[in-house]
């Protein structure tokens, strides 16, 4: 597997410097703050075996109440078979050992874009489900030490994106338990802000942070590969880049039922946010034209 080749390839540099094997895996590797660097490799191909692990051992270890030693379960909602279940199949998860070396792992990898039979145990246990989230909870009817939605695109408060996730994040929040939202930059923070916290009244575990170890320009990882340069590229100029920016949250301010009402009126919600954009571009754009005749004339 890659993996395998890559801790190879650095223990190999690290014996020809006369270091220890395994210096550069390790949390204070991780949170030197020199990024991808610090582990000793920032190849493209490294950053994008290893960017979606990196995000998530980081993200980890910014938790108070991590406990050192246990088995950890994690879901990973919407997850797809190009993406998360393409670095299961490389052995890209089997980073979480490197850095936490007295945990166990166990990934479950849910999403409607996943495949079924993805079973995977060597070093880090992988399953998978072809389920949206908070499908998911009502069967499997237990709860995970953490969750993560990586890069879900709730920040776009695109009612297409956004809207099959309402359900599934008021699903979420009511387990109370730590949640890792990853998005592609500041423009979708502020809209998971508008959404997460302001709708759905998340409680902040850890505040936005933005993420060493996320994507660079022109890094291609998993489904990302079949994309032209310019699709990762903000229309300002902003740079899009896989889980650019993070935050923490846990449980709500709102109670369970609560939390159901708001995921049945938010599309609404969107929905005149959205007319209400559209307006006032449609009201610049009148405006601009206007002024133009009037100086023409």
């Amino acid at each position: 597997m890659a993996f395998e080749r890559f801790v190879a390839q650095r223990a190999s540099q690290v014996r020809a410097k006369g270091e220890d094997v395994g210096s550069g895996w390790s949390q204070e590797a991780l949170l030197s703050g020199a990024g991808w660097e610090a582990l000793g490799e920032s190849t493209r191909s490294f950053r994008e075996l290893y960017g979606f692990p990196a995000t998530l051992a980081w993200a980890a270890l910014q938790l108070k109440d991590l406990p050192p030693a246990r088995h950890v379960e994690v879901w990973i909602i919407g997850a797809r078979s190009g993406m998360e279940g393409w670095l299961a199949e490389e052995g890209s998860w089997d980073f979480l050992i490197e850095i936490f070396p007295t945990s166990s792992w166990k990934l479950c990898l849910i999403g409607p874009e996943m495949r079924e039979d993805l079973r995977l145990g060597a070093r880090v246990e992988v399953e998978s489900a072809r389920l949206q989230g908070h499908e998911w909870i009502q069967k499997d009817g237990l709860c995970p030490d953490l969750v993560v939605c990586f890069n879900s695109g709730i920040g776009t408060l695109s009612v297409s994106i956004t809207k099959p996730w309402l359900l599934t994040v008021a699903a979420l929040l009511k387990l109370d338990v730590p949640i890792l939202f990853t998005c592609f930059g500041l423009k979708e923070r502020k809209g998971e802000e508008f959404l997460l916290r302001g709708l759905f009244k998340a409680r902040v575990l850890v505040d936005f942070l933005e993420n060493p170890f996320r994507q660079r320009p022109g890094d291609r990882p998993g489904c990302y590969r079949s994309l032209e340069e310019e699709s990762l590229s903000a229309p300002e100029g902003e740079a899009e880049l896989c889980n650019a920016q993070l935050w923490w949250a846990q449980g709500s301010q709102l109670s369970a039922e609560e939390l159901d009402q708001v995921a049945l009126k938010a599309p609404k919600v969107l929905e005149e946010l959205t007319q209400s954009y559209a307006l006032q571009v449609w009201c610049g754009s009148w405006y601009t034209n206007e002024v133009v005749k009037a100086r023409a004339i």
